[in-house]
């Protein structure tokens, strides 16, 4: 609900305020004293782009300002989408500056103007003539008839259904566009894993390798230094065992001679069982090494296997390259995991594909089954309106295919003129034809269907007294269940505010401003009489007024 709106420096505006009624709000006034330069700066807080040709003081700053008192859950995830914090009420600001500069407010954060336009669709509901306010898009048309056949909770079930029925499509069309990719990849990961698992490196053997090669390469040398080792140690005559033990037999000869002597005697004693042993050990370690060159090539081709894998790879040892080997083992098991993934999805998808079918086909039956009261009931209001003639049709027919409100195409046809095929509404030319059929959807739908205020710019242009007398009947019955704005000519309409609003123009010093002023009920039976008769009004004008008021 609009409840507050505040303009200043804005066309002929100078500065107003308005504080709005809850039910039916008639704004009046003279020709060209300025009501629809209310409906413009209400653009502005709808997110219409501005310049500074609407500035009324070029030197200063336009400010437009409403304040609505409005929850729901659309409203709440808006604004949690731009991080702004909910609170009521709702404050729209708009600002143009001088400069040309224009900001946008919402409770006090600044906003872009799409977010204007997104929220404004919810808070204002806004027809003018010629302005079909989206009653000729398909979605607007399928909330009416939910609205009235009562399959708003069917469908916001269904809905909840299809947005993961899409979700799981999309995220299946990822899993396809990334198993292409996947395939080539995974082909090249399995013939790295598959060079390097052939190659079965173990932990330690990079080390073991490279230990192997360098003796064998040097088999030849080593064997002559061992062997050399234990001749000149054991084997020669005047070996080095033979003479120490020599010096050993001559010192035990001493016999007990001082702990000096005893102490080196036990020294020469390990040493020359050292020296043995070093000398056995030479032995073995001869005999045990084969200086055989096949091993030699064997052991030397899978080190530069692993060099050459080392290089490959870019590793530096043998523990980052089984490291990598590993990495690629996990990565090639989950790539192979995709198709598994995708034919759980798939069965997923299909299986809410199922559930979605039968859901949208329930929807479907009982959208029909209401179509014929819905086209008896606006046809109803139609002729009521003025339009005898009028043909209002709703066409449904099966599209095949699951969209967001389930299978159904829907299209509303309308005519005006006896004889003429019912067209879609876009087709329709007359903007008051279109203004009463918007007035009548609205009214059959407006009891179950979530509206933001409605405002009504001069629909009853072009009607008789009688017409807008029914016209107005409507839109008080209408504004009992919605906040309703309308701008009008009509003293048969006027006549049932609630609220009702005066605009008019002041001329002050070569200036002319535009003013606005909300009429009790004296006031209101001069206006509606000044409506009826012209200024100054009759006297019969004024019983005629005051006969309207009721």
């Amino acid at each position: 609900m609009l409840t507050k709106m505040f303009i200043q420096n804005y066309a002929i505006i100078e500065e107003l305020s308005m504080n709005f009624g809850d039910k039916l709000n008639i704004i009046t006034g003279e020709t060209g004293a300025g009501k629809s330069i209310l409906t413009g700066a209400l653009g502005l807080i709808q997110g219409n782009r501005a310049d500074t040709k609407v500035l009324y003081d070029t030197d200063k700053k336009c400010i437009v300002e409403a304040e609505f008192d409005m929850d729901s859950k659309g409203i709440r995830r808006l604004f949690k989408s731009e991080d702004i914090d909910f609170e009521k009420p709702v404050i729209i600001r708009r600002s143009i500056a001088p400069s040309g500069k224009s900001r946008a407010f919402v409770n006090d954060e600044p906003v872009k103007l799409s977010f204007l336009k997104e929220l404004s669709t919810i808070l204002v509901d806004m027809h003018r003539q010629f302005d079909t306010i989206g009653i000729n898009d398909e979605a607007t048309q399928i909330d009416m008839l939910d609205s009235f056949a009562k399959t708003q909770l069917a469908v916001e079930k269904y809905q909840g259904i299809y947005q993961e029925y899409r979700q799981q499509k999309n995220a299946l069309q990822k899993r396809l566009d990334e198993e292409s990719k996947v395939k080539q990849e995974l082909d090249f990961l399995e013939f790295q894993f598959g060079e390097l698992d052939e190659a079965a490196f173990l932990e330690d053997e990079q080390n073991t390798l490279e230990n192997e090669v360098n003796v064998l390469q040097n088999a030849d040398s080593i064997i002559q230094i061992l062997s050399k080792t234990n001749y000149l140690l054991e084997e020669s005559d005047n070996s080095i065992v033979a003479q120490l033990s020599e010096l050993r037999n001559e010192m035990e000869r001493l016999g007990d001679v001082g702990s000096d002597m005893e102490g080196l005697l036990h020294r020469m004693i390990n040493a020359e069982e050292e020296l043995r042993d070093l000398a056995h050990q030479a032995s073995n370690a001869s005999e045990s090494i084969d200086a055989d060159p096949a091993k030699l090539e064997q052991r030397q081709e899978r080190l530069n296997v692993l060099y050459r894998l080392l290089q490959k790879h870019n590793k530096e040892d043998l523990h980052e390259l089984l490291q990598f080997q590993e990495e690629l083992h996990s990565k090639i098991k989950e790539y192979r995991s995709f198709g598994e993934d995708r034919t759980n999805l798939e069965a997923s998808i299909q299986k809410l594909h199922s559930e979605l079918k039968l859901q949208a086909k329930a929807i479907s039956d009982k959208r029909q089954k209401h179509i014929p009261a819905f086209e008896k009931k606006i046809q109803s209001l139609l002729v009521d309106l003025g339009m005898e003639h009028a043909q209002f049709v709703v066409d449904c027919s099966d599209s095949n295919e699951l969209r967001l409100w389930g299978t159904d195409n829907i299209q509303f046809r309308f005519s005006a003129n006896p004889g003429k095929a019912a067209q879609a509404l876009q087709e329709v030319a007359s903007g008051g034809e279109l203004s009463r059929l918007a007035l009548s959807l609205k009214s059959v739908v407006a009891g179950n269907m979530q509206l933001g205020t409605l405002i009504f710019d001069e629909i009853d242009t072009g009607i008789s007294g009688e017409v807008s007398s029914k016209m107005g009947s409507i839109l008080k019955q209408l504004a009992d269940k919605h906040q309703l704005i309308s701008i009008t000519h009509s003293p048969q309409i006027a006549a049932k505010a609630d609220t009702h609003f005066f605009i008019y123009k002041l001329v002050e010093n070569q200036r002319t401003y535009t003013k606005v002023k909300e009429l009790d009920k004296s006031g209101r039976i001069i206006e509606i009489a000044k409506m009826l008769s012209g200024d100054p009004p009759s006297e019969n004008a004024k019983k005629n007024a005051i006969e309207l008021i009721g």
